[in-house]
């Protein structure tokens, strides 16, 4: 099977994803394409935020991981960052979605 159809597959089945991407701003869409572009990039984001929710989705497809918090920024701040599987998935998501 390839990505495409295992990332067809997951977004039909789960549609948290679908709902959950409705529901972030163009510019938190536009962070997942700059993430893609920049291969050691991270995203932060806000706990509980519409992003965070997304994100901690697609972290249950280990599309993205959760990364250490940082001790300068607030409490409350997630940071993310795109697996090697999510570089491939993510494109056709944002396709799907779009």
């Amino acid at each position: 099977m390839t990505i495409y159809q295992e990332t067809i597959q997951i977004l039909e089945r789960d549609s948290r994803i679908k709902s959950l991407f409705q529901k972030i701003s163009p510019g938190d869409r536009s962070i997942l394409e700059l993430m893609l572009d920049r291969e050691e990039s991270a995203g932060l984001t806000t706990e509980g935020s519409p992003n965070d929710q997304l994100w901690s989705c697609l972290a249950d497809y280990h599309w993205m991981a959760v990364l250490d918090a940082i001790p300068a920024l607030p409490t409350d701040t997630r940071r993310y960052s795109l697996t090697e599987a999510g570089r491939r998935a993510i494109p056709v998501v944002l396709a799907r979605l779009r």
